[in-house]
C-alpha cells in the first residue's frame, strides 16, 4: 500500500465516527419528536346531552298542545364551527384546539331543545324536528334565533337571542321573545362550560313552554 493510498483510508476512517454519531443524533431528534406527538392532549368531543327518562318536570299549560315542532336554529357565522367558542373577553373569543362539538352544533342544538321540550310537555304531545313530512306537520312552530352561545370557563355560560312562536301550516306568527340566560359552570374546566351550556339550553324551554 503507498503513502497516498493509506493517507486517504486514514481519512475515510477518521470520517466514520462523525457519521456515526451524526446518524445517532438525528435519531435522538426523530424519537424527540415522535415522543412530543404522542404527548399532545387528545380531542375531546361534545354534546349537549340527552334528557333521561323522567329528568323533566311536566308543566301545566294553559292550553292543551297537541304538537309542536322546533327549528330551524339560526346561528351566528362565529359559531358555525367543530371547535367550542370560548369567550375571552367582550370583543375576544378564541376556537378551543382540543374541544370540538361530537357533530354540527345546529344538529347538536335543535335536538338538545326538541328533547327537553318532549321531557317538560305530556306524553301525548307529539314534537317533531324540522324537515317534517307534509301529512306530519305539526299544529305549532317554534324557531330560534340564537345571538351569543359560548361563555368564559370557569366564570360564565351565556345564551341569548329570540325565539318565535307561529302556526306551522300557514306560517303566522303568534308572539315571539328574546332571551338572554347565564349559568355559572362548576368548574374551570371546558367540559363543565359544555355542561352548563347544555343548562341554558333546558333553561330556553322552560322560557318557551311557560308563554303557553
Amino acid at each position: 500500500m503507498n503513502k497516498q493510498t493509506l493517507r486517504h483510508y486514514r481519512v475515510r476512517a477518521s470520517g466514520l465516527p462523525c457519521f456515526s454519531r451524526y446518524r445517532h443524533g438525528l435519531l435522538a431528534v426523530v424519537l424527540c419528536l415522535l415522543a412530543g406527538c404522542s404527548a399532545s392532549p387528545k380531542t375531546a368531543y361534545h354534546t349537549l346531552g340527552a334528557v333521561t327518562v323522567g329528568e323533566g318536570v311536566e308543566m301545566k299549560l294553559r292550553q292543551p298542545l297537541t304538537s309542536l315542532g322546533v327549528g330551524p336554529i339560526y346561528l351566528p357565522t362565529l359559531l358555525d364551527r367543530q371547535g367550542v367558542v370560548l369567550r375571552k373577553d367582550r370583543y375576544t373569543v378564541e376556537v378551543a384546539e382540543f374541544h370540538r362539538w361530537g357533530g354540527e352544533l345546529e344538529d347538536e342544538f335543535l335536538g338538545a331543545l326538541a328533547q327537553r321540550l318532549q321531557a317538560r310537555l305530556p306524553v301525548a304531545t307529539t314534537v317533531l324536528t324540522v324537515p317534517w313530512e307534509l301529512e306530519q306537520t305539526p299544529l305549532y312552530q317554534v324557531s330560534v334565533h340564537v345571538a351569543q352561545f359560548d361563555g368564559i370557563p370557569g366564570q360564565q355560560a351565556v345564551l341569548t337571542g329570540r325565539w318565535q312562536l307561529q302556526l306551522a301550516k300557514s306560517g303566522r306568527g303568534l308572539r315571539s321573545a328574546r332571551f338572554d340566560l347565564k349559568r355559572t359552570p362548576q368548574d374551570a374546566s371546558v367540559g363543565a362550560l359544555v355542561r352548563a351550556q347544555s343548562q341554558l339550553v333546558d333553561d330556553l324551554a322552560l322560557a318557551i313552554l311557560a308563554d303557553f
